[in-house]
């Protein structure tokens, strides 16, 4: 039986109990593993209590290594990210929140490696993981047997470089962001790349939801019956979109269209910058309109996928792949989206409608929703096709295909 370990990044445990959408697709495969006992597998990640206790009770045929962190390395971390983002006024706050943090749990996981035979391991979507292979010299050790799964932009070799050139497969996914780390490690065999589709448990997804459940949701949130909703789930962040929505939504003066956005709110946040203020003022041009949930619990999701009308997802940077883009169709849900990255690769134009990302994007998406928003017939359509399409991203062919990738012969 070959043994598959699964590396993971040093913020996020797996299981997802702190979310992650790379540490929920791992946990898909552990759940597929559960059933198929198909690899003697096992999982390399950050401490966190809840996360050892859900794994002890839930998951028998994995084995999981939790690496702690002592508390000491976190307030060091604490101390750097507010001189780096109030003193030195860097932006990207979770840049300079991990450092120490990632460093100590890099080295823990070299000690690992070298103490133990993990057999093939892959690493998930951070080059830093490469210094575990680079200390204690285990890219020997383990050469011809580690892997990189690719979800995000690569653009650091952390003096890696040739370690980096020796992984045996780069797994990506989407083609784009194939092509994206081709073109970066630029002296490599295209046969060491591969790409393979995310998948998302459609057991959460492909369901119903009850009636009372629906009147619980709407009353709660003051969704009248005549009402349109169009849900958004995602962070507020610059690159989402969610500026460009805002705008066509204060643009159209229906009362009946709500905008659902589902997730933390944003204002509970401590963090200001010109984005969030500017967001803000787009919001209280239109308090009646504009709906929060708050924080949702991954399991109940679901059923606000289910009161809405149609779902936007207008990302403004190249998305690897996006998985709400899959649980909005797996929902049977419209969605209008945008040209980018992989998204394309996980539509058709049989229920999705993909703008540019251009000067005339809140145009375009005002547009768009004015045209489908009331349209049963048009709408009703894209539901069969969007159900019928995402029948391709179930988990057993996740875990089968993630299995076949690995256990392909030697590069």
């Amino acid at each position: 039986m070959e043994k598959i370990t699964f590396i993971m990044g040093s913020v996020f445990p797996v299981p997802a109990t702190k979310g992650g959408a790379v540490e929920n697709l791992v946990e898909n495969i552990i759940k597929e593993q559960e059933q198929k006992k198909k690899i003697d597998l096992n999982v390399i990640c950050v401490y966190d209590k809840n996360a050892e206790i859900m794994s002890k009770g839930m998951y028998k045929n994995t084995k999981f290594y939790f690496v702690k962190i002592n508390r000491i390395f976190k307030i060091i971390d604490k101390f750097i990210s507010v001189i780096a983002t109030k003193f030195l006024k860097k932006k990207n706050v979770m840049t300079y929140s991990f450092i120490v943090q990632r460093l100590v749990y890099y080295r823990k996981i070299s000690v690992l490696l070298h103490k133990n035979d993990f057999g093939k391991i892959v690493l998930e979507n951070s080059t830093g993981l490469y210094l575990s292979l680079k200390w204690k010299h285990n890219y020997l050790k383990y050469k011809n047997q580690y892997y990189y799964h690719c979800h995000n932009k690569v653009n650091m070799y952390f003096n890696c470089k040739n370690i980096i050139n020796s992984t045996n497969k780069f797994i990506s996914v989407s083609k784009f962001m194939t092509k994206d780390l081709m073109n970066f490690l630029n002296t490599l065999d295209k046969n060491k790349f591969t790409t393979l589709k995310n998948s998302i448990d459609e057991t959460k997804f492909n369901k119903e939801v009850d009636n009372s459940s629906v009147i619980e949701i709407k009353s709660k949130y003051k969704i009248n019956s005549n009402d349109k909703v169009i849900i958004f789930v995602g962070r507020l962040t610059e690159e989402k979109g969610i500026k460009h929505l805002l705008m066509a939504i204060n643009c159209i003066k229906d009362k009946n269209i709500k905008l659902l956005i589902v997730g933390s709110y944003f204002f509970n946040t401590k963090v200001n910058s010109d984005f969030r203020n500017d967001l803000e003022k787009l919001i209280c041009k239109n308090k009646n309109r504009i709906i929060f949930t708050g924080y949702v619990n991954y399991d109940d999701i679901y059923k606000f996928y289910n009161i809405a009308d149609i779902a936007i997802l207008p990302s403004m940077w190249e998305e690897p792949a996006g998985l709400t883009i899959q649980e909005a169709e797996m929902c049977g849900l419209p969605i209008i989206t945008t040209n980018s990255g992989g998204i394309p690769e996980y539509v058709n134009d049989k229920f999705a409608i993909i703008i540019d990302r251009d000067e005339n994007i809140v145009n375009s998406l005002v547009k768009e929703i004015k045209e489908i928003i009331y349209d049963k017939k048009r709408l009703k359509k894209m539901s069969k096709s969007a159900l019928e399409f995402s029948k391709q991203f179930n988990l057993s062919n996740y875990y089968e295909n993630f299995i076949s990738i690995i256990e392909e012969n030697d590069y």
